[in-house]
């Protein structure tokens, strides 16, 4: 299953309701992609080519892509 042999069941039961009842905001996760984005841009810069592929380049459309699909819903 993935969970790896350190964890019993009951501690893996703990933890599956504990990421159900976890709510996060669209704003919260945008700003830490925003980040991200902005780290892994860095270091891009800096020479590391490996991380090229990790890089959203049009994250912000895609940001806002979303905002648009989901104002709509309500």
């Amino acid at each position: 299953m993935g969970d790896g042999p350190c964890n019993t069941p009951e501690l893996r039961r703990y933890w599956v309701e504990v990421l159900r009842s976890l709510e996060l905001s669209s704003e919260f996760l945008f700003d830490k992609a925003r980040d991200m984005n902005a780290k892994v841009r860095a270091l891009i810069d800096a020479g590391d080519t490996e991380l090229e592929d990790e890089y959203v380049p049009d994250l912000e459309t895609r940001i806002a892509k979303w905002k648009a699909a989901h104002e709509a819903e309500t």
